[in-house]
C-alpha cells in the first residue's frame, strides 16, 4: 500500500491489518452461508493488532485499519472465499516501497508480531473471549462518513493548516450537519451539505485561508460522500 497517515493523530500506518470485505454487515447477501462468521474474523485481526503492539519495542502507534468502507464487497478474493466457509481470515498490508533487496526486517517483524499475537491467543483460547468490534476502534487513515472528515478538520487544525480557529469552526460545524442526515439516512440532505461544504473549501482556498494539503484531502473526501449517497 501506498505510505498513509491516520486520520486523527496523523501518525505515519507502519501495517494496517483486516478482516474479508464481504458488504454490510446488514446484507443479505450470504444467507446462504452459514458457517460466514465475520465477528471471528475480527477477532482473529485484533488478536493479530494486538501482537503488533505488545511485542514492538515502541507500541507501534501506527497499527491501523486497513481500508473497508462498507460498499467494500469482494467476495472472490481468496481470504474472502475462505471466510464464507467457515476461516476466520487476516490481511497484513504494508505501507512504503518495495525493499531495494527483497526483504525488510522490520516489516518482516511486524508481521510475525502479528501472527504470534494470534497464535499465543489460539493456544489459550483468550481468542475467542476477545470483541470483533474492539477491532473498528483502531486508527483509520481513509474517510467513509461525515465523522470522519470532522476527525481531519481537527487534525489540520492541530497541525495549523487553516488560517484561524473560524476557518476549522466553520468546516466543523457544517460536517456535524452532513453527519446529521447521514444518520437520519438522508441522501438528498447528505448530498446537498457536502456540496455546501465543498463550497466553503473552494471559497477558503480562493483566500488563502487553508493549506494546499488539506484543501485537497477534504475536497477528495467530500467528492467520495457525494458519490455513496
Amino acid at each position: 500500500m501506498g505510505t498513509t497517515k491516520t486520520n486523527k493523530t496523523g501518525e505515519d500506518v507502519t501495517i494496517a491489518i483486516d478482516y474479508p470485505p464481504l458488504g454490510p454487515d446488514d446484507s443479505q447477501k450470504y444467507a446462504d452461508w452459514p458457517k460466514l462468521d465475520q465477528d471471528k474474523s475480527k477477532r482473529y485481526a485484533l488478536a493479530a493488532a494486538l501482537g503488533v503492539k505488545e511485542l514492538s519495542d515502541n507500541e507501534e502507534p501506527g497499527v491501523s485499519q486497513y481500508i473497508h468502507p462498507e460498499e467494500r464487497d469482494l467476495p472472490g478474493q481468496a481470504r474472502s472465499s475462505f471466510a464464507l466457509n467457515g476461516t476466520a481470515t487476516v490481511l497484513f498490508e504494508m505501507p512504503g516501497q518495495q525493499p531495494a533487496f527483497g526483504y525488510d526486517q522490520e516489516l518482516i517483524d511486524r508481521v510475525e508480531h502479528g501472527l504470534w499475537g494470534i497464535a499465543s491467543r489460539m493456544a489459550d483460547d483468550s481468542i475467542n473471549r476477545l470483541n470483533g468490534d474492539d477491532f473498528l476502534s483502531l486508527p483509520k487513515y481513509w474517510t467513509e462518513s461525515a465523522s470522519d472528515m470532522k476527525d481531519l478538520v481537527t487534525r489540520f487544525t492541530k497541525e495549523g493548516m487553516f488560517e484561524s480557529d473560524t476557518v476549522a469552526r466553520s468546516l466543523a460545524t457544517h460536517l456535524t450537519v452532513v453527519e446529521r442526515f447521514e444518520k437520519q439516512e438522508n441522501g438528498a440532505k447528505v448530498v446537498k451539505h457536502t456540496e455546501g461544504f465543498k463550497f466553503l473549501l473552494n471559497h477558503y482556498k480562493e483566500e488563502g485561508m487553508i493549506a494546499q494539503e488539506a484543501y485537497n484531502r477534504l475536497q477528495s473526501d467530500a467528492n467520495y460522500l457525494i458519490g455513496k449517497w
